[in-house]
């Protein structure tokens, strides 16, 4: 009991991981919840004013007979943004778990902490500069102050704090050159965005051609390969520079992150000489 206390207890780091997962499971939760639980507020109105139900199933008399919740699970589940902040929760509960061995099992080491706030950075960035305008202009948003808040929880909050206690605060083991880990490391890092990229695409064409409407078919615009112009653009295109775009964004923010850690080890290792 008294290691608990001072190892646990009286340890700052401890009670901020916790704080960091509950706030990321709370935006999760209500991120899913909100929508689950309103399914037939998921609507698209074409020019004609004819309003679409997205998970809405019908019966025989073209009545809605239920509304499609697995549908709804999966295609939230499919999102970068809900997968990228259950990797941070997933991360901070094993930090909680494990505190006193971070830096020391493999899914606290370094390196494997580095790549979770790199995704997480992903989501921040794609999100904020390249979908939101797009979803302010949408006629059909009826978002309340409740659908904001876990919007920028995911979006902003959990991204801010797991990037600063990572690259700041986290214990870390030990440490490569720049160069190394550029050579070594870094390459490691765009397996999961490649598979997702592949995922997203073949999933999105496999919905469209089975009748799903293109709003939820694809999770992200710039996924819709077939679209021939997407925002002025052919969805190929767009493709490609999502590509480019996130390639430097992990590229850029994990050699600043590697950086950054780098120094801030050193100035540990300055203070317990000096």
């Amino acid at each position: 009991m008294q290691n608990f206390i001072k190892y646990y207890c009286r340890d700052w780091r401890f009670w901020f991981k916790i704080i960091i997962a509950l706030v990321a499971l709370f935006g999760l939760l209500t991120n899913y919840l909100t929508n689950l639980l309103h399914l037939d507020k998921m609507i698209v109105t074409d020019s004609n004013n004819q309003v679409t139900y997205l998970w809405a199933v019908y019966d025989q008399t073209e009545a809605i007979s239920h509304w499609n919740y697995a549908g709804y699970t999966i295609w939230w589940i499919s999102f970068f943004t809900t997968q990228s902040n259950f990797l941070v929760l997933i991360w901070f509960l094993i930090a909680i778990i494990c505190h006193r061995q971070e830096g020391i099992i493999k899914p606290l080491k370094t390196y494997f902490s580095l790549s979770v706030a790199v995704y997480i950075t992903v989501t921040c960035l794609i999100y904020n500069f390249v979908l939101l305008p797009g979803i302010l202009k949408n006629k059909d948003l009826m978002w309340g102050p409740l659908q904001w808040t876990e919007q920028i929880i995911l979006h902003v909050i959990v991204p801010i704090l797991t990037i600063i206690y990572i690259v700041i605060f986290a214990k870390q083991s030990p440490l490569v050159s720049t160069k190394q880990f550029y050579q070594q490391k870094l390459g490691w890092y765009f397996i999961y965005p490649i598979l997702y990229g592949v995922y997203g695409v073949i999933k999105g064409i496999l919905c469209e051609y089975s009748g799903m409407h293109l709003k939820i078919a694809y999770q992200y615009f710039f996924l819709q390969i077939t679209n021939p112009k997407a925002q002025g653009l052919p969805g190929i295109v767009w493709f490609i520079i999502a590509i480019v775009l996130i390639s430097g964004i992990i590229t850029a923010f994990g050699g600043l992150y590697h950086f950054s850690i780098l120094k801030v080890a050193k100035h540990h290792q300055q203070s317990k000489n000096s």
